[in-house]
């Protein structure tokens, strides 16, 4: 990657101060950059973590001391059920969403034989066809659920 320095960190700055400006907490994806570098920037500038689309990103920034680190696609295979839990074990600040109640049991099931408790925010369908449950009732019965969860942590 070829960045050039002076402007990059005037945009770090300026996304910094917006956000401080407006009361955001700002968690940046790191889909487009994939930096651990880039992250601990956005991290020194008040980020309060950063968002993944996959395990594996999130393994790298965890395993690259960062912390705050949010999965947005809820783990639905047991390898990456595995692999969530594995970095809730060794990070507590580690976030998943979820946007299923089947999906909920699974983390449940496999977050109590590890003994971690799991922050898990739920995904509300927001008009991509990609993920989220059904807002209003559907998705406030899923927040119950995970809220009654004895290792998920409701964070939102």
């Amino acid at each position: 990657m070829v960045v050039d320095l002076e402007i990059f960190e005037k945009n770090l700055r300026t996304m910094a101060d917006h956000c401080r400006t407006t009361g955001i907490r700002l968690r940046g994806h790191v889909k487009v950059h994939k930096s651990p570098d880039i992250a601990k920037r956005q991290l020194a500038l008040g980020s309060i973590g950063v968002t993944c689309a996959t395990v594996a990103e999130c393994e790298l920034m965890s395993h690259s001391g960062i912390s705050g680190v949010l999965l947005t696609r809820q783990p639905t295979s047991k390898n990456n059920i595995g692999r969530a839990i594995a970095l809730a074990k060794r990070d507590p600040t580690f976030a998943s969403v979820v946007d299923d109640p089947l999906t909920a049991d699974w983390l449940q099931e496999a977050a109590a034989r590890e003994g971690v408790k799991l922050r898990t925010a739920v995904d509300v369908f927001a008009g991509l066809t990609r993920h989220g449950i059904e807002a209003g009732e559907p998705a406030v019965e899923l927040a119950k659920k995970v809220n009654s969860s004895k290792n998920l942590k409701l964070i939102g």
